[in-house]
């Protein structure tokens, strides 16, 4: 079962369309449950290579990074415990700064 929702795929921009915004919208909140691993998603977008590709900011345990993420990948990757990713259904859509939490200083 895909992650993404045709609906959810369909209103995201474009790869690379908010790369200069300093305060990107995010669309979704990926989880990997019972662990601390997230990706907030900015932009999808179909490539030759990997088919259709998430733009997200991935933030784990010490890390924050953003990066490109082919579907798939998400599809396939598993837990510790074999957990699937999910998608957060309650997550608001928003600007980064409003709905991702900031990183412990």
């Amino acid at each position: 079962m895909a992650i993404i929702s045709d609906q959810l795929r369909a209103s995201l921009p474009p790869l690379f369309a908010q790369e200069a915004d300093d305060d990107p919208v995010v669309y979704a909140r990926l989880f990997l449950p019972g662990t601390s691993l997230n990706w907030y998603v900015l932009e999808g977008g179909v490539t030759k290579e990997h088919g259709f590709v998430l733009s997200c900011l991935f933030v784990g345990r010490e890390e924050w990074s953003f990066g490109h993420f082919p579907e798939s990948f998400l599809e396939q990757f598993r837990g510790p415990n074999g957990e699937v990713i999910e998608i957060d259904t309650a997550f608001p859509t928003g600007r980064l700064h409003d709905v991702v939490p900031a990183p412990d200083s």
